[in-house]
């Protein structure tokens, strides 16, 4: 799951000098989740796993 998500936006990072934490989703403030699905493309998924 990739969404856009309040905890990710520049203005709670300068406010408590971290971002949230997504439940195991790929979140991105709102304002950047439309650029990054648009360069993943369709048909493309991103992965994470422990190495």
């Amino acid at each position: 799951m990739i969404h856009g998500a309040w905890y990710c936006e520049p203005q709670v990072l300068k406010q408590t000098g971290k971002l949230g934490r997504s439940e195991g989703c790929f979140a991105f403030s709102q304002s950047d989740v439309e650029l990054v699905l648009e360069r993943l493309g369709p048909g493309h998924l991103l992965y994470s796993g422990r190495a």
